[in-house]
């Protein structure tokens, strides 16, 4: 079984130029898209994110929603997409329940964010970055991040609908 880094790698190598991702407004090939993955990546290493750890954002269905993901998982964490419709008490719910430290936030959803910090619920201080300067700043450009991957790793953690009280979070590796 491969690890999603090493398809990230993969992809780089023999679809540099092929379309990767794209959305109403960017587009990025393979390659592109493994290096905004491995830049991400190193940054989350940066500031200390280690194997194992969550790393929650937020986020529709874009290309940062795809390039966080793969910098996520090749910074050897998980990948936590919070559900940007919850409620304050939900998203709240969500960032605690994983244990997010940082949380990698798309432009439109800073007020989001903002609430569930200023709720004073929260169990711990998050380091928010947010999509477009504070994201450009944050990254660091480099190849793949030398990292000795598992596969049987949590790669993401995905919610339930919560339909009985809050969502439960469901660990994929």
């Amino acid at each position: 079984m491969r690890h999603i880094a090493e398809c990230i790698a993969r992809n780089h190598r023999l679809f540099p130029e092929a379309p990767g991702v794209a959305d109403a407004t960017r587009r990025l090939s393979h390659g592109q898209l493994a290096e905004r993955a491995w830049a991400i990546g190193r940054g989350l290493r940066a500031i200390g994110v280690q194997t194992g750890d969550s790393v929650g954002v937020l986020s529709g269905n874009t290309v940062f929603s795809a390039e966080t993901f793969l910098g996520v998982v090749a910074a050897g964490a998980a990948y936590v997409p919070y559900i940007w419709r919850w409620t304050t008490d939900e998203l709240v719910h969500g960032i605690n329940e994983t244990g997010a430290k940082v949380v990698l936030v798309a432009q439109g959803f800073e007020e989001a964010i903002q609430a569930a910090i200023d709720s004073r619920q929260l169990e711990r201080d998050l380091v928010v970055i947010v999509e477009g300067p504070q994201l450009e700043a944050f990254v660091r450009p480099g190849g793949p991040l030398d990292i000795d991957y598992d596969p049987e790793d949590t790669a993401c953690v995905l919610f339930t609908g919560g339909t009985t009280g809050f969502s439960k979070g469901v660990m994929l590796s």
